[in-house]
């Protein structure tokens, strides 16, 4: 994605996506950060969602590569997979 309009589109698929399965919220449960270097940085996340009525609708684990350009911190890949799997380890 290059542009604004393609990543709000894409979260807004998402999002979309999400409600039609019942989506409420989701909960982080787990959060690792590895600064690799001055400006490459490792965020893996695990997180339950939840649906609107309370019942767990899946858990699930991301790790975002991010990279500083300039004052900015910006996400430059993302992969998905399963919650128990932190990826970033100190």
């Amino acid at each position: 994605m290059t542009n604004p309009t393609e990543i709000e589109t894409l979260v807004g698929r998402m999002m979309a996506g999400l409600k039609a399965c019942g989506y409420g919220w989701s909960e982080l449960t787990g959060l690792q950060v590895s600064q690799m270097s001055e400006t490459i940085a490792c965020v893996s996340v695990s997180r339950i969602r939840y649906k609107t009525d309370k019942q767990e609708l899946e858990r699930l684990g991301k790790t975002y590569r991010l990279r500083k350009n300039h004052c900015d911190w910006k996400i430059v890949a993302a992969v998905s997979h399963d919650a128990d799997s932190i990826l970033c380890k100190r």
